[in-house]
């Protein structure tokens, strides 16, 4: 089952549930102390859990350029695969295979996009029209 981010009518595939709720938990690890949605509440918080409110796009989109910075200076070995479960370690399917040399050069979606750019986006998408983005499933959009 593949997931992506949903605003209004419009589905953007990212892929792998495994792969961005690694990445979620890299933020939280890594900039966060491990405090889940302590520093980047728009992004970890509301669109991770619910979704993101037009009136919220601008502040996630700050928190997203921070983040991006951040993880440039981490190494792709400093993955957090699962912060609940930090025995978890990621697929061997996981290192890219472009030699990324950042860690947020790492998660990329089944499209061949890096999910900086994919989140950059549909956020930018929403804020232009004024409507909310959550994460959903494929599965859920037949329902």
């Amino acid at each position: 089952m593949s997931i992506g981010f949903r605003t209004s009518g419009i589905w953007t595939e990212f892929g792998d549930s495994d792969l961005l709720h690694a990445f979620f938990s890299t933020i939280c690890y890594h900039l966060e102390a491990n405090n889940w949605g302590s520093k980047y509440p728009y992004l970890q918080k509301k669109l991770y859990y619910e979704k993101v409110d037009p009136e919220e796009i601008s502040p996630a989109l700050d928190e997203l350029i921070d983040i991006r910075a951040k993880l440039a200076v981490l190494k792709p070995k400093d993955v957090i695969w699962d912060a609940e479960d930090l025995t978890k370690i990621p697929p061997a399917s996981f290192y890219p295979k472009k030699n990324a040399v950042n860690l947020s050069e790492c998660f990329i979606a089944v499209s061949g996009r890096n999910i900086f750019e994919i989140l950059f986006e549909v956020l930018e998408f929403s804020k232009r029209r004024r409507i909310s983005v959550k994460i959903q499933s494929s599965h859920d959009l037949v329902k």
